[in-house]
């Protein structure tokens, strides 16, 4: 995976980045080595380059730019975000390709929207407008100029809270983006070997936390929400939604895929979801962990397993 190294966020370190700000980092320095921007390719020539194109360029891949090697390199392009002119869900690269394609926007500002949309809080240099209402066409800068639009200051109206996304979507999105870095779901450790983890540690994984300890705070201050209180799907007992995370991944076979799609869902996100949902309010598992014994049952504290 490409991990950014500052180039044009001076500092970088001393400021919090986001999910997607490696990609945003790729696409810029991409910018510099490939100064043109063409559409509907991802290269052209030796100067010319998409967004996308530019983020291959930016992370050093020299072979034959494809879509496939691209979103192996930055697998957040597979997750789904909000169109910020149509306001529809889509998946990232698709609306990466559509704002490069369909938009007179630059690579640098789609690479700013980026960072705005994925929580860093180094400051952006460009302008991003404000996302119409969803039943608003598409319209390219030109027209709206030419309907006599203003431009305003740039305006943090592109985070994932409040705009058809839940207030889990940014937790559910790192977590699927460390599955993609560590493939297999281990129980019992934070993280094991190079490509193992619990849904837990695919968060801090998928955020760039790649210490062997659990980094408990820079987990809550990256992700606050951790903290906040919830009902587990499976008892209905309300506890913080870390140990919430934590039970199912440990006490359960869901996959980590699985409880991120639980996590959109429960927070609040319209957006599809890959697979249909499986955790759900009332359905049990059978667990090696959870108490299935009469007492606990009639005194409510477990509901009766399906074995």
């Amino acid at each position: 995976m490409y991990r950014s190294d500052g180039f044009l966020v001076p500092q970088v370190e001393k400021v919090r980045t986001g999910i997607y700000h490696d990609l945003a980092e790729a696409i810029r320095r991409g910018c510099a080595i490939r100064p043109k921007k063409v559409k509907r390719r991802l290269r052209h020539g030796e100067c010319g380059a998409d967004a996308l194109g530019a983020a291959a360029a930016g992370c050093g891949m020299s072979k034959r730019y494809t879509l496939e090697g691209i979103a192996e390199i930055f697998p957040e392009l597979g997750g789904y975000v909000q169109h910020p002119i149509s306001g529809r869900p889509g998946r990232l690269s698709d609306v990466v390709v559509s704002l490069n394609d369909q938009t007179d926007y630059t690579r640098e500002q789609i690479a700013d929207w980026l960072c705005r949309l994925g929580g860093c809080e180094h400051p952006v240099s460009s302008f991003f407008p404000s996302p119409p209402s969803p039943d608003q066409p598409l319209q390219t800068q030109r027209q709206r100029n030419t309907a006599g639009a203003k431009p305003t200051g740039p305006k943090r109206h592109d985070r994932a809270v409040g705009l058809g996304f839940g207030r889990y979507h940014k937790l559910a999105v790192a977590m699927r983006r460390g599955c993609l870095l560590r493939p297999k779901k281990v129980k019992g450790f934070w993280k094991q070997g190079d490509t193992m983890a619990c849904a837990l540690g695919a968060v801090a994984e998928g955020a760039g936390f790649r210490k062997k300890d659990i980094p408990w705070n820079k987990m809550w201050d990256t992700f606050p929400e951790l903290k906040t209180f919830s009902s587990h799907p499976l008892t209905t007992v309300r506890m913080e939604l870390w140990h919430v995370i934590s039970t199912l991944s440990e006490d359960t076979n869901y996959s980590r895929e699985e409880i991120a799609d639980w996590l959109c869902v429960e927070g609040g996100c319209k957006h599809p979801l890959d697979r249909p949902l499986v955790i759900k309010r009332g359905r049990t598992v059978a667990t090696r962990v959870l108490c299935a014994c009469a007492v606990c049952r009639d005194l409510g504290f477990v509901p009766d397993l399906v074995a």
